[in-house]
């Protein structure tokens, strides 16, 4: 049987309005390039996700391919997944490796002004350590967010001696909030992390890295960023006026860091759990149902909440009586009830009231 394999609607309109047939090869071209890139291997989407973000970019796709096909077949067990277990994705690393070859070497003079690049990034900021002093480079504000390879030098430089300089300080916090870095804040090495668990962090700094992520927090929010918070609250620069200050803010994020904050009083934190408990953010019912401060009548007003989360967390606090179990056994679904039975307060008749609602 012979295949016939056509071109787009608007490839054959365009030689029908030229009184000729679309060639076959060109369709053959174009459904060979998309079989290409279906079954084409890591190599060169690895390279294309985070172009600027590779240290060392002069023939990345087909470094991945093969060292990729090494490690299958060559390999040592390192830990869950033994080597052997990638190896039927062999052909696809073959089948990519010369669609990598040949877009490295198209790529080449890119790449290696790329790496140029990232070299002079590098001894930027380790000059910029060594000496305290920002060299004059007009192109330094683009030696950042450069990968977890730059990440690492601004880190060791942060945590490294001698201690780095109020004005390299400075200039990283300008750079984080003007590339937006808390996208990439998770990573171990990130720079505001670093910032975030540097103890001879200024006040200043501190209350400007801190007011900077609560705004972030209330545009998008990320889990990673609120335990930024939480780490900047531990650090000796915050000073009691000003966690104070934050107690009379609206923002709920900052609230919550607050109720995690070992630094809090506890009457703060009471009425940090008064203000949070009828919150429509269940991470803050969350937070209040886990506290160890919260009241059995607090509790009970959680019996209604829809999230089976918060009402989990609410039956494992220390403070739930019996009359906190009867709430949520008469308020609870089925899952709710279930955690009821097995709860070490819950009485016999308590038992048997749970088991008639969910017959």
């Amino acid at each position: 049987m012979r295949l016939n394999i056509q071109c787009p609607s608007e490839m054959r309109n365009a030689y029908a309005r030229r009184g000729r047939r679309a060639p076959p090869c060109l369709a053959k071209g174009v459904f060979v390039l998309c079989g290409m890139l279906l079954l084409s291997g890591c190599g060169v989407p690895a390279k294309t996700a985070h172009y600027d973000r590779i240290q060392y970019p002069i023939y990345a796709a087909t470094r991945v391919d093969v060292g990729f096909m090494y490690e299958a077949w060559c390999g040592e067990d390192r830990g869950m997944f033994a080597p052997r277990d990638f190896r039927c994705f062999t052909p696809f690393a073959l089948i990519d490796l010369p669609v990598a070859i040949v877009f490295d070497t198209v790529t080449l003079p890119y790449d290696a002004y790329l790496y140029s690049h990232n070299r002079r990034a590098a001894s930027f900021w380790k000059q910029a350590f060594e000496t305290g002093v920002l060299p004059a480079d007009k192109s330094s504000d683009s030696y950042f967010a450069k990968g977890e390879w730059l990440d690492q030098i601004i880190f060791n430089g942060i945590q490294g001696t001698p201690p780095p300089s109020k004005e390299v300080i400075d200039y990283i916090i300008d750079l984080s909030f003007k590339h937006g870095h808390s996208v990439y804040w998770w990573s171990y090495y990130s720079p505001l992390k670093s910032l975030a668990c540097y103890q001879s962090l200024s006040t200043e700094q501190a209350e400007r890295i801190y007011l900077w992520a609560a705004d972030q927090l209330e545009r998008v929010p990320v889990f990673s960023t609120q335990t930024l918070l939480e780490l900047l609250l531990a650090l000796p620069a915050m000073t009691d006026a000003f966690l104070d200050e934050l107690g009379q803010s609206t923002n709920e994020w900052v609230l919550m860091s607050l109720l995690q904050s070992k630094r809090t009083s506890l009457t703060v934190k009471t009425d940090l759990i008064s203000r949070l408990l009828d919150s429509p953010n269940w991470k803050a019912r969350l937070m209040v149902a886990a506290n160890p401060h919260v009241t059995p009548d607090q509790l009970m007003r959680l019996a209604s909440d829809r999230n089976s989360e918060v009402s989990k967390r609410a039956l494992s606090n220390a403070s739930a009586t019996e009359d906190v179990l009867w709430e949520f056994a008469k308020n609870g679904d089925r899952i709710v009830r279930h955690w009821v039975v097995r709860h070490p307060k819950a009485t016999d008749e308590m038992i048997d009231y749970c088991r008639q609602q969910t017959e």
